[in-house]
């Protein structure tokens, strides 16, 4: 996932904004199973 790259570089914010477009992308495709990893990935920031 970017998001893990991004924050391995330091760039947290980098990482935080990407998991939203992620849960916004899903969301809006109605991709529900995938909510919960992009949840995981979000409280590991």
């Amino acid at each position: 996932m970017p998001a893990h790259l991004a924050a391995g570089q330091g760039r947290r914010q980098d990482a935080l904004a990407l998991i939203e477009e992620a849960a916004g992308i899903a969301a809006a495709d109605d991709a529900r199973g995938l909510l919960p990893q992009i949840e995981e990935a979000r409280a590991r920031f």
